[in-house]
C-alpha cells in the first residue's frame, strides 16, 4: 500500500459547499460529470505526491432529499463538499485522507446528525477501490444503494 508523503498540499480546486450539475446543463448525470472531473483531478495529485483520496457519497435511505438537514458545520476544513443536482445525493471529497480516517469522520458526522436522521453513508477511497475517478465513483454509488437497503445510519466502506 502506497504511503502518503509529507510535502505541502498545493494545487488545489475549490468548491467547498457548492452544488454542481443541472438538469439543463448535463441532462440525467446530475453533475457527475463535473464530480469525475474534480476527483480525476484529486487522484493525480494524490498519484504523485502518494496520498489517499476518500469519497464519502451521502443519501437519505428512502430516497428523498433532506440534504439541508446535514450538519455540515461539523465537516473539516480541508474537505469538500458537493451537493450533486437535482438533490438527493451529496459528496465528501477527503483529500490525504485513507478509509479509516474516512470511517471516522462519518462516525463523528453521523453522530451529530438528530436521532431521526435519514442520512445512510458510503465510502470509498483511493488506491484501495480503484485508481480512476470513474472506478471510485462507480464503488461508491453501488455502496450508497446497498446503505439506503439497509436503512438510516447505515454505513458501507467494503463490498
Amino acid at each position: 500500500m502506497m504511503r502518503p508523503s509529507s510535502t505541502p498540499y498545493k494545487n488545489r480546486v475549490s468548491v467547498r459547499n457548492q452544488s454542481i450539475g443541472s438538469e439543463e446543463s448535463h441532462g440525467a448525470d446530475h453533475g457527475m460529470d463535473d464530480l469525475r472531473w474534480l476527483l480525476d483531478h484529486e487522484l493525480q495529485l494524490a498519484f504523485r505526491h502518494r496520498r489517499y483520496v476518500a469519497l464519502v457519497m451521502v443519501g437519505a435511505h428512502n430516497g428523498q432529499d433532506g440534504l439541508s438537514d446535514l450538519p455540515i458545520h461539523c465537516i473539516r476544513a480541508a474537505d469538500e463538499f458537493i451537493t450533486l443536482r437535482p438533490p438527493g445525493a451529496a459528496v465528501l471529497l477527503m483529500s490525504e485522507t485513507d478509509e479509516a480516517g474516512a470511517a471516522k469522520a462519518v462516525e463523528r458526522l453521523k453522530e451529530r446528525c438528530a436521532a431521526d436522521s435519514p442520512f445512510c453513508f458510503a465510502i470509498s477511497s483511493y488506491p484501495r477501490d480503484g485508481k480512476s475517478a470513474s472506478d471510485i465513483l462507480a464503488t461508491a454509488q453501488r455502496r450508497l444503494e446497498r446503505a439506503r437497503e439497509r436503512g438510516a445510519g447505515a454505513i458501507i466502506s467494503e463490498g
